[in-house]
């Protein structure tokens, strides 16, 4: 069943000459990314800017109408996130041609829920353009941001919409990936989970809080990095990037345990891996896998800093002791 929203035509305005915003710091903006968040804070209410190949947006001319058509049945078996993503049908219509779709992702950056000192105008921008990046370096390993829509004083940026994309975090709850058995789900969740943390280091990021709902996976594409709010850029201190990069580690550690919560079985399994060592090497493996790759596709000569094995497989066993000392397991 498809629902409209409360105030589904959305007008169009002209912003050209935008251009691609850089990844960069937010709290470091560059004056070509602070001129975007400007532009992003003066759109009107219910205005849509369509981006436009790499640095033009769709003119008013060329877009005078469009419709926002809900699909809330896309958010099933999706576990919300806290900026409350939603999908549906944008509807453009132009003065040469019938209207035509678009299915969307829409994620609103409500100012309150917005952190890492940046506001919601920022957030847009340092999305848009980590997304930008990424798939620049491979088509599809993030989302694709198609516009920027302005719902009442609620900067949301619009992304093409991939079939089956789910982020690890929904493989670790109890009605996730139905139809396939617990310790599969929780093998492939921890293996791609540590693939993909390693593809973010190799191409020199780090992914921030919550790994396991920074990496989603679909039926067409096993990898495409999701939520991208908390990635950043390695910084010039080694110790900090080291830190940073076993935070990653130890996050998608604790994002299994807490996801997991309402499948005991699940969680017994995932427990039963990450104890075993030989299982752990196996997965330190996958991390330097996704290391080498993410390297080799941005240009380097060598995976970068990277967690040695000793360290990482001492950082789980830690860990996992941890969370089961706090009951947990």
């Amino acid at each position: 069943m498809s629902v409209e929203v409360s105030s589904p035509h959305i007008a169009s305005t002209t912003f050209e000459g935008w251009g691609v915003p850089d990844f960069t710091e937010p709290k470091r903006q560059t004056e070509h990314n602070r001129d975007i968040i400007k532009r992003i804070g003066e759109m009107p209410h219910g205005h849509y800017v369509r981006f436009l190949g790499k640095d033009a947006l769709l003119s008013e001319l060329d877009n005078p109408d469009a419709l926002f058509v809900s699909k809330p049945e896309f958010s099933e078996g999706k576990e919300a996130t806290k900026q409350g993503v939603y999908f549906g049908d944008i509807f453009h219509r132009t003065s040469s041609q019938p209207a035509r779709s678009t299915f969307v992702a829409v994620k609103p950056y409500n100012a309150k829920l917005v952190e890492f000192g940046t506001t919601g105008e920022g957030a847009v921008v340092h999305d848009w353009a980590v997304n930008t990046y990424l798939n620049a370096l491979r088509p599809g390993l993030a989302f694709q941001p198609i516009g920027v829509w302005r719902d009442g004083t609620i900067p949301q940026l619009v992304t093409k919409y991939v079939d089956g994309a789910a982020s690890l975090d929904n493989v670790f709850k109890a009605d996730g990936k139905k139809g396939i058995a617990s310790q599969d789900r929780a093998r492939f969740g921890l293996e791609l989970g540590q693939y993909g943390t390693g593809v973010g280091h190799g191409v020199r990021i780090t992914l921030g809080d919550n790994p396991p709902q920074n990496i989603a996976t679909s039926y067409d594409n096993p990898l495409i990095f999701n939520d991208t709010t908390s990635f950043r850029r390695f910084g010039k201190s080694p110790h900090q990037t080291d830190v940073a990069m076993l935070d990653d580690v130890g996050d998608y550690v604790k994002g299994v345990f807490d996801k997991s919560s309402s499948s005991p079985d699940m969680r017994a399994h995932a427990v039963r891996l990450l104890k075993d060592t030989d299982y752990v090497r196996r997965l330190y493996g996958k991390y330097v896998e996704g290391a080498r790759y993410g390297a080799r596709i941005a240009g380097y000569d060598r995976s970068g800093p990277l967690i040695t094995e000793s360290v990482y497989l001492k950082t789980v066993a830690n860990l996992v002791n941890h969370f089961e000392r706090q009951g947990w397991s």
